[in-house]
């Protein structure tokens, strides 16, 4: 992955910290909340990275062969993300209650307890989405086009992410958390147009 793209990621959750820490919250109960829904926002990422390294390496050799094996690398990886971010997405949302009990315990107040619920819906229906963007950064990066995997980052942080978290929404834990999720909806807009092209030019 180029640096670009890895900037991006710092400057986005510095700037979570940043905005969490200045909630109406008790600062110690937002950033609690925070890192917890960090957390598992994450936890399909261990698994999915796996679908993404399959096709960073498989995409590279089918690209260098000119195999149309390469469709059907996609739909596989595509299936696969989305597979892994719903069964997450379910399991969220019928475990809600277990999940947030493992996490807090007993060591928070219960304002934690009320943040992360209030967020808990849009983590779940999230995941889907995530599955798939870290699908398809694994085949971006077997095009090898870091170029426009940095475009990307950087006009999506300062045209969707940033402008998001400087309105009403950064008010509140769902908001700053929307416009994260936001902000992945558009990477996956651009990973899609992005491997269409690029399937494309390979059957052309």
């Amino acid at each position: 992955m180029s640096p670009i793209p890895s900037q991006a990621h710092a400057l986005t959750h510095s700037r979570f910290a940043r905005q969490v820490s200045r909630l109406d919250t008790p600062p110690t109960d937002a950033l609690a909340a925070h890192h917890i829904v960090t957390n598992v926002w994450m936890i399909q990422s261990y698994i999915v990275d796996g679908l993404a390294a399959a096709a960073i390496v498989i995409g590279s050799r089918l690209r260098a062969s000119g195999s149309s094996a390469l469709l059907s690398l996609t739909a596989r990886c595509i299936g696969g993300g989305g597979g892994v971010g719903c069964v997450i997405a379910a399991g969220l949302i019928v475990g809600r209650d277990q999940v947030i009990r493992f996490y807090v315990g007993g060591n928070h107040t219960e304002a934690v307890r009320e943040l992360l619920a209030s967020v808990w819906m849009l983590l779940a229906v999230a995941q889907p989405v995530n599955g798939v963007v870290f699908v398809l950064d694994g085949l971006l990066c077997a095009g090898s086009d870091f170029r426009y995997i940095s475009k990307c980052y950087v006009v999506g942080f300062a045209l969707v992410f940033l402008p998001l978290m400087c309105s009403q929404l950064n008010a509140s834990l769902l908001g700053v958390w929307t416009a994260k999720s936001v902000f992945n909806v558009y990477r996956l807009g651009a990973a899609i147009l992005w491997v269409r092209r690029d399937l494309l030019s390979l059957t052309s």
